[in-house]
């Protein structure tokens, strides 16, 4: 379930949920830990502690954006009600820290256990950066690597860069049908530094997707 729970509410109510439950305590995940796959998170409470038997939120939360994405799952904290549960992480989660967050069912800003930052990795496109002697007009094969699931089809593929700066339309390409495309630079390209950029022609803010190191073109 996609949530809009904000990290600052939580922050802002710290004080009150370490003097609410002293003995509940959500595990931090460990290992690699990617968008879209299954993960099984587990907690640990104790019989005596003042919160027993209230429900309480499992969310997982941003600790670098405030447009959260959560997982709310309610659970009990009476004897038998389980101390752990799958969820899947939303596929299209971008690459940040995270936190696991026990709410209050009843007051979201109201944190019963939070645990330590652990680091998801997103949908990713990496362009590689060309190397060796480049030449305006000359044929440039340009590759790229679509990990954790990304998926762009299509995405349109720009040389930019120069003094004065230009910005070269070098073709539409998808990552489900290819991982590298034969471009030309075009002979007018002027002597400089460029890079190569991978863009979103489906949104407006025409949103980056990847972006190589810069490197050098030497005129015709």
């Amino acid at each position: 379930m996609v949530s809009t729970l904000s990290m600052c509410t939580v922050l802002l109510s710290a004080v009150a949920y370490l003097q609410m439950a002293t003995g509940f305590a959500i595990n931090t995940p460990t290992g690699n830990i990617v968008a879209g796959q299954q993960l099984e998170v587990t907690w640990t409470f104790d019989s005596s502690d003042p919160v027993e038997g209230f429900g309480f939120v499992l969310a997982l939360l941003s600790t670098t954006d405030q447009n959260n994405n959560g997982i709310e799952i309610n659970y009990g904290f009476e004897d038998g009600a389980g101390t752990s549960t799958v969820v899947t992480i939303p596929s299209d989660l971008p690459t940040g820290q995270y936190v696991f967050d026990g709410l209050d069912s009843g007051n979201l800003g109201l944190s019963f256990a939070q645990t330590a930052p652990f680091t998801i990795s997103g949908p990713t496109l990496t362009l590689d950066t060309p190397s060796g002697t480049i030449v305006a007009g000359q044929e440039l094969l340009v590759t790229w690597e679509a990990t954790n699931g990304f998926v762009a089809d299509p995405f349109e593929l720009f040389l930019i860069g120069g003094n004065p700066e230009v910005s070269e339309f070098l073709g539409t390409f998808a990552t489900n049908v290819q991982t590298s495309a034969e471009v030309t630079i075009p002979s007018d390209t002027p002597a400089g530094e460029y890079t190569l950029q991978a863009i979103n022609p489906n949104n407006n803010a025409q949103d980056l997707f990847a972006v190589t190191a810069t490197f050098t073109i030497t005129a015709a």
